[in-house]
């Protein structure tokens, strides 16, 4: 993301939310990146709230972090689909129990928010 934004992905992003799709994100983020991340990208907005490794103290892949994901948010793993590209991450999201999506493209997560009923098929 300090690079620069996918603009499928956040076409994607905003679909969900337009849908009402419950938005949590995670990261190992600083806070103060989080911060600015934030005032820089506006459709972090999209998010209902998100659990930032540098406000918790816990980092990614630490299974106590997803606990405190699942807590904190009251998220039901196994009706919780957990997009990451960081395959220790994803592995460790799976071991707590989500649904996971390992990201690599935007075309990619389409087809799997469709096939979960996520989002209706878009054009691009």
């Amino acid at each position: 993301m300090y690079g620069g934004v996918f603009d499928g992905t956040v076409d994607l992003l905003r679909e969900l939310h337009r849908r009402r799709v419950p938005l949590v994100a995670s990261t190992n983020w600083g806070a103060d990146s989080w911060v600015m991340a934030k005032a820089r990208y506006e459709f972090l907005e999209y998010f209902d709230g998100a659990l930032v490794s540098g406000e918790v103290g816990i980092a990614k892949p630490d299974g106590a972090f997803f606990e405190l994901l699942i807590e904190t948010f009251s998220l039901v793993p196994e009706r919780t689909l957990y997009v990451e590209d960081n395959i220790a991450n994803l592995r460790a999201a799976a071991d707590k129990g989500f649904v996971a999506h390992q990201f690599e493209s935007s075309a990619a997560w389409e087809i799997d928010l469709h096939r979960h009923g996520l989002i209706g098929v878009m054009t691009q």
